[in-house]
């Protein structure tokens, strides 16, 4: 191939992912994103430069390959297929009281190589995180996703979310539903200027 058509395919390339993380077209949705490498897995997890007041973070865990295969299966009775990269991290909540239980957010990324697999991997997610918790109730969320579901019981809020190739679970315990809200947002507007290719901490 020539330079200046391996460029111009690289380019194109790209603007397909920009354009379907952010959700501007159906074109954009339609046509299958770069997949997430690592490093924008890494990247796209919320950091310990990115915790709000109140809140202190784990260093964010990622792992690819048949590394990511096998982290990938260890949360839950998934298929995994197509799986490229896993991330995991977690926030806690600085509590006054070291008796007091301490709200917690879970974080996890998992990057597929394809739209179609991500689909069916949030789907899985999904069932398996409601999975043993009777009946839970069904939340509204807005945190700027291609695909979210979202839900609360009787101690946690939970939202699977899908932007492009990338599925994104984040779990509230002993927190509120606002705190959902707020770092799903976090977690997707991480995950955008990840796929453009920018570092969010930058």
């Amino acid at each position: 191939m020539h330079r200046g058509t391996r460029n111009a395919t690289m380019g194109a390339l790209l603007t397909l992912a920009m354009t379907a993380c952010g959700g501007a077209s159906d074109a954009g949705t339609d046509a299958a994103p770069v997949t997430f490498t690592a490093t924008q897995v890494s990247q796209a997890l919320p950091s310990k430069l990115a915790a709000p007041d109140g809140w202190k973070a784990r260093q964010p865990e990622v792992v690819e390959g048949s590394r990511a295969l096998e982290q990938c299966r260890d949360q839950g009775e998934l298929t995994c297929s197509g799986v490229a990269a896993v991330g995991t991290t977690r926030y806690s909540a600085v509590s006054a009281s070291e008796s007091a239980d301490s709200a917690s957010v879970r974080f996890a990324l998992i990057a597929y190589d394809t739209v179609d697999n991500a689909k069916v991997g949030m789907k899985e997610v999904l069932a398996d995180e409601k999975d043993g918790e009777g009946s839970p109730k069904a939340l509204t969320l807005d945190a700027g996703a291609d695909e979210t579901e979202a839900f609360t019981t009787e101690d946690s809020h939970k939202a699977i979310l899908r932007i492009g190739t990338v599925v994104a679970y984040v779990g509230v315990r002993d927190g509120e539903q606002s705190d959902l809200e707020k770092f799903a947002k976090l977690q997707i507007d991480r995950a955008k200027i990840a796929a453009s290719g920018k570092n969010p901490d930058a």
